[in-house]
């Protein structure tokens, strides 16, 4: 994929920019596009890699990531019972 920003110039103004935000200086909105734009070209990730990933994110803030550790502990309940299960049975 070729850059359509140069690096130097955005990390340039990427700066410059957040000075401006910081000292109250109202937001511009193509700027951000820029920046952002040149914010996705440094991390070199093709295209379908970016879609899985919001794909990815938009189902961790649908369902949360605590389905995942339900999912764990309710492997060690079963594992634990499937140990008692065992020690029982050998005596």
């Amino acid at each position: 994929m070729e850059r359509l920003t140069n690096k130097r110039e955005a990390d340039a103004q990427r700066k410059d920019y957040e000075n401006r935000i910081k000292n109250g200086y109202p937001r511009n909105i193509p700027e951000e596009r820029f920046l952002r734009l040149a914010a996705y070209e440094d991390t070199k990730m093709p295209p379908e890699l970016v879609e899985k990933v919001a794909k990815f994110a938009m189902w961790v803030n649908e369902n949360g990531i605590d389905r995942r550790s339900r999912r764990r502990k309710s492997y060690y309940y079963l594992a634990i019972k499937r140990i008692q299960k065992e020690s029982t049975g050998s005596i």
